[in-house]
């Protein structure tokens, strides 16, 4: 529904960037084409990846979600990373939006901070209101990153039901009678 999504947020006179999902199987240049297709269509200027793991499915390889951020700025000259804080890293990109479902902001400098996600997904821009304009507008290229990410390697294999926020707050789960969600 993206077409009524773009639509009806330009109607209401808000900005409009799309992201798209980094699934565990699939390869990043693959995805980044299919998103920079979806953001000519709509002439999208703001672009990110979303690199998690989701439930059983795990994540994608560091490496491939590299190509695809490499791949959408070599396209657009720019590509966004959303991940969760406790897996971000610096993987390219030229901005950062990092969810954190906590009331302490990430410990690094991000353009945008998701904080909650009920009842629906809730994000703070870290500037000004011209700066959020000039973000979208991109008539200036983005500040270099004062603090830098976390660049720890990649993660070892986990329970794929660390990440429970995602789970429990914008994503239906079905889970067993009996599931240990935490231990």
């Amino acid at each position: 529904r993206v077409e009524q999504h773009v639509h009806n947020a330009r109607r209401r006179g808000l900005h409009v960037g799309l992201y798209a999902f980094l699934t565990r199987h699939g390869d990043g240049r693959t995805e980044a084409d299919a998103l920079q297709r979806v953001a000519e269509r709509f002439n999208v200027t703001r672009v990110a990846l979303d690199w998690e793991s989701d439930g059983g499915r795990g994540q994608m390889p560091a490496s491939e979600a590299r190509d695809g951020i490499a791949r959408l700025k070599s396209v657009r000259g720019e590509c966004g990373l959303y991940a969760s804080a406790w897996q971000f890293r610096d993987l390219g990109q030229t901005w950062d939006w990092v969810a954190s479902w906590t009331s302490t902001p990430p410990r690094w400098s991000y353009e945008f901070w998701q904080w909650s996600a009920r009842p629906y997904d809730q994000n703070y821009f870290n500037g000004t209101p011209a700066e959020l304009e000039a973000f979208f507008d991109r008539t200036a290229p983005p500040a270099p990153k004062p603090v830098p990410r976390p660049t720890d390697p990649e993660p070892v294999e986990v329970n794929p039901m660390f990440n429970v926020a995602p789970l429990t707050t914008h994503r239906d789960a079905v889970l067993k009678p009996g599931t240990v969600l935490y231990r």
